[in-house]
């Protein structure tokens, strides 16, 4: 699901960057032609990484997936 969204320019280059709350089973992230990076990141490695997103987004959503998948 996507949390979040940032576009902007860094560096003299003009970037966007979805964020999405994802549940991760196996594999690596592959990259699609369009896209110059991709990776996966934990909450923790959230908190301790500069990004782009706002990590509050991301800890909520975590926090609410979590709350529907004890109610079931």
């Amino acid at each position: 699901m996507p949390i979040t969204s940032w576009s902007g320019e860094h560096g003299g280059e003009v970037l966007s960057s979805i964020g999405f709350l994802c549940e991760y089973v196996s594999g690596k992230v592959k990259v699609a032609e369009e896209h110059s990076q991709a990776r996966w990141f934990n909450i923790e490695e959230l908190k301790n990484e500069e990004v782009t997103h706002d990590v509050k987004d991301f800890i909520r959503a975590e926090e609410i997936k979590n709350i529907f998948n004890d109610k079931k």
